[in-house]
């Protein structure tokens, strides 16, 4: 099996990472031109839905950067099989400013922009799960032993998923509650990827 140097995935994966991210803020805008008989609060306040969507955004990509930084780590090479797999997780982050500009542009007031917002989580999660996944299983192509791998894609092929049916359900009630379980749920993976750090450090 031929296989390639991980440099190059690594450099193109961060190249889209950071235009995900330069994009999900140019949502947060004021009028242009400005309207004259209304006050600088008053659009700031009308921007909150694109600030909650931008806001929740990020922190789900920090999350997701984070793990895939942690995954990608492990390899010494990759085959045609990782670069396949690193494309469709790519793939499902590359929509994430377009739905966050859904919750922007229709801001809390249905659910159907929520829902998508959180299924496109939800499915990002998921190849990002059967990202590690394939890691985990290519013993030839990592450059050391890592346990922690089969946690992480079993958790985010699992249950980050379900999390994001589970705030799409939560966005029938009420839209905005659906962005706070998201960002709960990513909060709790920062500290669950900081546990074994603190652990060896102790």
């Amino acid at each position: 099996m031929r296989t390639y140097g991980v440099e190059r995935l690594g450099a193109f994966s961060d190249g889209v990472f950071a235009i995900v991210a330069t994009l999900l803020v140019l949502d947060i805008k004021l009028p242009d031109p400005p309207l004259p008989d209304r006050e600088l609060a008053h659009e700031l306040v009308a921007n909150v839905p694109a600030f909650f969507g931008w806001l929740v955004s990020f922190v789900v990509l920090a999350r997701f950067w984070t793990v895939h930084h942690h995954v990608v780590d492990a390899l010494a090479r990759v085959s045609m099989s990782t670069i396949v797999w690193n494309f469709v997780f790519l793939m499902t982050i590359s929509l994430l400013p377009f739905a966050a500009s859904l919750v922007g542009t229709y801001e809390f007031h249905s659910a159907g922009p929520l829902v998508a917002f959180a299924l496109g989580l939800g499915l990002s999660a998921l190849t990002l799960g059967l990202f590690a996944h394939h890691v985990a299983r290519a013993q030839h192509l990592r450059r050391e032993a890592r346990e922690d791998l089969e946690r992480v894609w079993r958790h985010h092929s699992l249950v980050v998923p379900a999390v994001a049916v589970a705030a799409s359900a939560t966005a029938l009630l009420h839209p905005a509650m659906a962005l706070a379980v998201l960002t709960v749920e990513s909060v709790a993976m920062f500290v669950m990827l900081r546990a074994p750090r603190a652990e060896t450090a102790a």
